[in-house]
């Protein structure tokens, strides 16, 4: 692949393209960070990019949009969670389920959603 094919990630937008992505895909949107996390990974070994800086800016990425479920969840999470059951894709008695493991096991499923591969996405 040509490196001349980053322009846009490169030309001084490449921070920015990676909070953006990550952000996106903490908040549960279906944005592929994937591809994104690569072509940072690949502008820092060409010397392009500082990968500390990026790494630090998806990191702070994810941690904001963590914040925001966090704050949403204290503010609105039952309002957020019947809203969500509505939807096809989540199902009422995942909503409930996932209801009652949380109010049961608070922290622990706050850390274990973070840690286990699945979990977090889990219906």
């Amino acid at each position: 692949m040509n490196p001349d094919g980053f322009e846009l990630f490169s030309g001084g937008h490449g921070q920015l393209l990676v909070f953006v992505r990550a952000f996106l895909v903490q908040l549960g949107l279906p944005v592929p960070a994937l591809p994104m996390l690569l072509g940072a990974g690949a502008l820092a070994g060409l010397g392009r990019m500082s990968l500390p800086v990026a790494m630090a800016t998806a990191v702070g990425a994810t941690l904001l949009a963590d914040a925001t479920w966090y704050s949403l969840g204290r503010l609105r999470g039952t309002w957020i969670l019947e809203t969500l059951a509505r939807y096809p894709l989540a199902h009422g008695a995942s909503i409930r389920r996932a209801k009652q493991l949380f109010f049961a096991h608070r922290s622990q499923c706050l850390i274990l959603a973070k840690l286990l591969p699945g979990l977090r996405n889990r219906q």
